[in-house]
């Protein structure tokens, strides 16, 4: 049995992947507490062998799957319905050009409960140089809320995105990622959980999600305007089917807040 399952999704991954693999081999926690899931989607050599074979260099359990249909949310699924047969009670997303720092599982176990989101820290870095490591919105929400009650609504940025926390897989249930969104998909993902969760609880800052800023990285290349504007339409949509499908289950201030973001997308791709 195996406490957290660390899902990673991979495609056409670089050297960097295996950086994120060492930072799992150095976990406080020992590595009994955590299994991890790498899914590979898309094309599968060399990656696959490349992958298995790093895999193998290290002392924690992993598992390895290959999906031919490309996708981050699609790969994530296959993660959750592998680990939603298993002995897991927590879940931890990493990307795969991310790092965790040597406690984040340890850290985020002490403050674990069945309906609580652990969050963590977060830093940024830009692999390959000297730049000491930075802040990002995440960052600055972390600061603002130490000390501070849980309130959704001030929380919220921390679920605009599925990493930098672990999450109690009696959260997740039955929720999957909606293939349908390339862009958005963790954002409705934290929305559609919201429902289930009682609390949200800052890790120590010695828990550290370590972020890695790549030029050519998915989620910083330039969308094209109309299908963006589509997407953030089609994301409207969704937060209010969630919301009005189980309305006493969630925040209506948070449903609005979704809603907004959405609408400033649109505008702001309009203008530039």
């Amino acid at each position: 049995m195996h406490l957290v399952s660390i899902i990673i999704p991979t495609y056409k991954p670089g050297d960097y992947i295996y950086q994120c693999f060492e930072s799992l081999s150095v976990q406080t926690c020992g590595n009994s507490v955590f299994e991890v899931v790498v899914v590979l989607n898309g094309e599968r050599e060399p990656y696959y062998d490349n992958i298995a074979s790093a895999l193998k260099k290290h002392n924690f359990n992993y598992k390895l799957f290959y999906t031919d249909i490309p996708g981050v949310s699609n790969a994530r699924n296959i993660a959750l319905d592998y680990v939603a047969n298993s002995n897991t009670s927590y879940v931890a997303f990493l990307d795969d050009d991310d790092r965790l720092s040597p406690s984040f599982v340890e850290e985020c176990l002490k403050k674990a409960q069945p309906d609580v989101i652990v969050v963590s820290n977060t830093k940024t870095f830009v692999e390959n140089t000297d730049e000491k490591l930075g802040d990002d919105y995440l960052s600055s929400c972390f600061k603002k809320n130490q000390g501070k009650k849980y309130n959704i609504i001030n929380y919220r940025s921390f679920l605009s995105t599925v990493c930098a926390k672990l999450i109690p897989l009696s959260v997740i249930g039955k929720t999957r990622f909606d293939t349908h969104f390339a862009i958005g998909e963790d954002s409705l993902f934290g929305f559609e959980i919201s429902g289930s969760i009682n609390e949200m609880s800052l890790a120590d800052e010695k828990a550290v999600y370590l972020r890695g800023l790549r030029p050519l990285s998915a989620s910083r290349k330039k969308q094209k305007k109309v299908p963006r504007i589509l997407c953030s339409l089609g994301l409207c949509k969704k937060y209010s089917q969630v919301y009005f499908t189980h309305w006493r289950q969630y925040s209506f201030k948070f449903y609005i807040t979704r809603i907004l973001a959405e609408m400033q997308y649109i505008f702001k791709t309009l203008i530039h």
